[in-house]
């Protein structure tokens, strides 16, 4: 019924619904839906479908569009993997979908040219929302260990691949929020973050709203006890540290937020320190773990270097033959392993696009693509391609 509704309103509104449902992306991604696709890869087809009839821009800005080229590399790997692979690791639908995905980029850049003023406003409403909503559920979820959401929606059958998490790190549940893991909810934080913070500085909303749900995230962030995601978020605030943010009256209430919080969660920090100096004394991934994992994944890169060995081949079968591969994060290891150089190149070229793009439009926006990339390469944000950092 949901995605009823949200077609029709596609069709009633192009503009308006397809900024919103690329903002709350991740979100439908949750939802499953006919062979074993999620809600959101329809909407995506039918966003392509439409965009012909309801874009007066159309395919006119290909040529100019900053990732036309990386797109193409993109589909040249996945065809090459799908032509060369065993026919049991051909998945030609996913790469249909995967290539519809990146090509949200290019609707969304279209939207944003047709009606830049309204695009913004409806993103930035839409987000702020959003992470709002989301931050008090996950500092609840994590002060009372329960996740209600995500018991209603499996004993629904609405998300039948995920599970609950009780896992404590630092002395808190790690939150998952709406999602299947709290990695998502990670590289949610840092981008909102980065979104709040810069709709605070261009005053682009409620000024007090944007307050209270800039520090929500960073105590949601904290709560997922990702460390990548927390240094990776400290990369993208750099792009913050100019001039003119960095005055007195505001680096002297950053400082007492800095003191207050150091008097009430020193052991907090304190653990989370000792998380990042010494790996082996937290559960989950250590330097060990990740030795192993990527002595794996250079094995399989070994048995197909040039095209991979097929798309979702490390957690479909490789990861029965090597079980350090269970929570393998990083978007490079599963890229060399399904697609091979020529996905890991592909990448390479989207990211190559994105540092280009903001070097001649907003240099500071070097530092937010630069601390995506480095979330993306410690652990993967599971429900954000990293073309959509675009």
């Amino acid at each position: 019924l949901i995605f009823i509704f949200l077609v029709f309103l596609l069709f009633r509104d192009y503009h308006k619904w397809t900024v919103v449902i690329l903002s709350l992306a991740s979100l439908f991604m949750q939802f499953s839906m006919w062979i074993e696709q999620d809600m959101f890869c329809y909407l995506t087809f039918v966003m392509v479908i439409l965009f012909p009839f309801k874009s007066s821009i159309g395919f006119n800005q290909l040529k100019t569009f900053p990732l036309t080229v990386p797109i193409i590399f993109v589909t040249i790997s996945l065809v090459t993997t799908n032509l060369f692979v065993d026919s049991a690791h051909r998945h030609i639908p996913s790469s249909l979908l995967e290539i519809c995905m990146m090509f949200n980029t290019y609707i969304f850049w279209c939207v944003w040219k047709e009606k830049p003023k309204t695009t913004l406003r409806i993103f930035i409403r839409t987000t702020i929302l959003f992470s709002l909503i989301l931050a008090v559920y996950c500092i609840y979820e994590g002060i009372s260990k329960q996740n209600p959401y995500i018991d209603f929606m499996n004993s629904n059958g609405y998300y039948p691949d995920v599970l609950f998490r009780d896992e404590i790190r630092n002395g808190i549940k790690r939150v998952q929020g709406f999602y299947g893991i709290y990695t998502t909810v990670s590289g949610l934080s840092l981008n909102f973050i980065c979104i709040a913070l810069l709709a605070l500085e261009k005053r682009l909303y409620h000024k007090n709203v944007l307050f209270i749900t800039i520090l929500l995230l960073f105590v949601m962030i904290f709560f997922t006890g990702m460390r990548s995601g927390i240094v990776s978020l400290c990369i993208c605030l750099l792009m913050f540290a100019t001039r003119r943010n960095l005055r007195i009256k505001t680096i002297i209430p950053l400082f007492l937020v800095l003191i207050v919080a150091t008097v009430l969660f020193g052991d907090f920090f304190q653990n989370f320190y000792e998380s990042i100096i010494h790996t082996d004394k937290v559960q989950g991934s250590s330097e060990e773990g990740r030795v192993l994992q990527w002595e794996a994944a250079l094995i399989a890169l070994k048995n197909s270097p040039i095209y991979g060995n097929g798309l979702g081949y490390t957690f479909s079968e490789l990861i029965f033959w090597y079980p350090q591969l269970v929570g393998a994060d990083s978007v490079w290891m599963s890229l060399m392993i399904d697609r091979g150089i020529l996905g890991i190149l592909s990448y390479i070229f989207v990211m190559i696009a994105c540092f280009k793009f903001c070097y001649k439009n907003n240099k500071r926006l070097i530092f937010y693509t630069a601390g995506v990339l480095c979330s993306q390469t410690i652990a993967s944000v599971t429900h954000f391609p990293l073309y959509y950092v675009f």
